[in-house]
């Protein structure tokens, strides 16, 4: 082989026995520090996320998004994220009140507790729907109450909302944005409203976009959590949501909308630097 290609032999053996360039290793590690978070994510961080994680290391401090979606075209690594079709939660009532929509799609806010956007889905356990309600606080998008049931009646909307006061204890005057749904436009849910001093909003009409980011959260949810994934029982499901909403989306992973932050972490600097005003 080395007489038809032209190489000597001694070249041939000092290229075996020749070690990897600075260049290639730091290639190397970079790609298998990629492949870890990618793993660790189950598939579904792309390379925004992965830069995020990665700068947290001395050694990756200065890793630019662009290098890194390089790297993974190269391993062949896509984030897994697919909407599915779902059936119809939204199921208005012609007889209860709807407002309009005082949020005006402005997702951002200056602080927590000033504005918290709900919204409902469903899940399937055993061959049967559950429906799974959640509040989430726009500020750092931190889910602040939520609620499964095995029915569409407004019970697990009322019951999401009260654990989220209940943990929370916002002033009055919050913002809570909806849907036109029934479960939100009833009198149970709009009478506790009232008794906190909350102001009601909802979107409009089939316009899915008033209410961006609980869809994004459901969207995100699903592809990474559930799709493609049985439940035994509710039980089982109870579990897996409870570690996907109180701890690894509230507590590990990072958010663009915060900086890269943890939604927890967002909250805690922000109390932090609330202390050190004087």
């Amino acid at each position: 082989m080395a007489r038809l290609l032209g190489v000597s032999l001694s070249g041939y053996y000092q290229w075996r026995q020749r070690q990897p360039s600075r260049r290639s290793q730091q290639k190397q590690a970079l790609q298998q520090a990629i492949a870890r978070v990618y793993a660790r994510f189950d598939g579904s961080a792309g390379s925004p996320l992965i830069t995020a994680e990665l700068r947290e290391q001395a050694e990756f401090a200065q890793l630019s998004r662009t290098r890194v979606a390089r790297e993974m075209q190269t391993l062949g690594l896509r984030c897994r994220l697919r909407m599915a079709k779902k059936p119809r939660t939204t199921q208005s009532d012609p007889t209860h009140r709807v407002v309009g929509n005082q949020l005006d799609r402005c997702f951002r806010t200056e602080a927590p507790n000033q504005v918290w956007v709900s919204d409902l889905t469903y899940l399937k356990v055993a061959g049967q729907w559950r429906y799974l309600v959640i509040f989430l606080d726009l500020f750092s998008r931190k889910i602040v109450g939520w609620d499964l049931s095995d029915s569409l009646e407004a019970s697990g909307t009322v019951r999401a909302l009260q654990r989220a006061l209940q943990s929370r204890r916002p002033a009055a005057g919050l913002l809570v944005h909806s849907d036109r749904g029934m479960q939100y436009s009833c009198q149970a849910f709009q009478e506790l409203l009232r008794r906190h001093a909350l102001v009601p909003s909802m979107s409009r009409k089939g316009d899915c976009w008033d209410n961006a980011v609980a869809e994004s959260f459901f969207s995100h949810l699903k592809a990474r959590v559930i799709e493609g994934r049985s439940f035994r029982d509710e039980r089982e499901l109870r579990r897996v949501l409870f570690e996907y909403i109180e701890i690894h989306y509230a507590r590990e992973r990072k958010h663009s909308s915060n900086g890269w932050k943890t939604p927890q972490q967002y909250e805690n600097e922000f109390a932090e630097k609330l202390r050190r005003t004087p």
